[in-house]
């Protein structure tokens, strides 16, 4: 589901230097009540895109890849949100 590999979701800053104060961090929080901190919009979208449509043809992951495209999709509308709302600033 999420990982903090993720090159534009992070969920604390160890291992990692903290962003520095140029870097604009927005936070979303998830289906499961996490926050996400997201500090590059444009790729956390195409990621969330990608992987909204994600699927296989193995009938044992169906339930799997079902919610998996049901939380990449609510991150997807979570972001586009807020770049449609940035727009309007």
């Amino acid at each position: 589901m999420y990982r903090q590999s993720l090159c534009c979701f992070s969920d604390n800053h160890e291992g990692g230097s903290a962003p520095s104060f140029k870097t604009f961090v927005m936070t979303i929080v998830d289906l499961y009540g996490k926050a996400l901190k997201v500090t590059d919009l444009k790729a956390a979208i195409k990621q969330a895109d990608e992987f909204r449509h994600y699927s296989t043809d193995d009938e044992s992951m169906k339930l799997f890849v079902l919610k998996q495209q049901m939380y990449w999709q609510d991150v997807y509308d979570k972001l586009i949100g807020i770049k449609s709302r940035r727009k309007m600033v």
